[in-house]
């Protein structure tokens, strides 16, 4: 966890879906801090590691961009307080976009088709 790179979008599995997020270039307990866009915190914010894992297991998914980390966490930033939504601003758009990459929620692709 010490060696992940700013930008690295992180993983956490609730069971029902995978929040993710960003490891940012802070540290907070000699962890890395990371960003997301959360249900449980209603919108971006940037929270320590613990605090975004709730005590459970990570999972590196990996860098999904072609944009530098400072220019990922920059993006990322502006965003902070912006308000969570199902739809169109979940986590994986927030994360996506962050990376410069079209915003899109494979979750929730895989739960429509699902219900259809």
């Amino acid at each position: 966890m010490k060696n992940l790179l700013p930008g690295t979008v992180l993983a956490v599995d609730s069971g029902f879906y995978r929040h993710v997020g960003i490891v940012t270039d802070r540290t907070r307990d000699d962890r890395p801090m990371v960003i997301s866009n959360s249900f449980r915190k209603g919108g971006v914010f940037e929270e320590p590691w613990d605090d975004f894992s709730c005590h459970q297991h990570v999972t590196v998914q990996g860098y999904p961009g072609q944009l530098d980390a400072d220019s990922v966490l920059r993006r990322a930033r502006t965003k902070t307080g912006t308000r969570w939504n199902l739809f169109i601003w979940n986590c994986e758009h927030f994360v996506y976009w962050a990376h410069g990459i079209s915003t899109h929620s494979p979750q929730l692709m895989t739960m429509s088709a699902c219900a259809s």
